[in-house]
């Protein structure tokens, strides 16, 4: 299709999303004065931080596993997210109310322990899932 901003951003987007954490990745963005990259660690920042260190952690391991799999991955854990408070609130802070106010628990990164998303990932309780799988013709 030609030239994309995306395709114009992917070093910086390589650059300042390389971390292995959001706040290395927060760090990074707001180290550079890329106007771009302020705008990124402005809407991070209006994000669930429980959300935000979940998905990272996500993407990075299912960079490495099959496509059946990860989809696998990502209906269980969108499932536990039913029971995560942060999703309720982001509803009302966004469909319902309208206030664009969220108020997360916890309410900044440094409040997430790493046994918090560990749950999310844990076999233990997972819901049952099977996929029917159709070869297309």
């Amino acid at each position: 299709p030609g030239d994309t901003l995306i395709g114009d951003l992917r070093p910086a987007v390589d650059h300042h999303f390389a971390g292995d954490t959001v706040e290395a990745i927060l760090a990074s963005l707001d180290e550079t004065k890329e106007e771009w990259a302020a705008k990124q660690a402005q809407i991070l920042r209006t994000k669930s931080p429980t959300s935000l260190k979940l998905t990272l952690r996500a993407i990075r391991e299912g960079r490495d596993m099959e496509f059946e799999s990860c989809l696998r991955r990502e209906l269980a854990l969108s499932v536990r997210c039913l029971d995560d408070p942060d999703f309720y609130e982001g509803v009302r802070a966004v469909i319902l109310d309208k206030d664009n106010a969220p108020s997360w628990s916890p309410p900044a990164l440094e409040g997430v322990r790493d046994a918090a998303i560990d749950r999310y990932f844990a076999a233990e309780g997972a819901p049952p899932i099977d996929f029917i799988v159709k070869e297309v013709a």
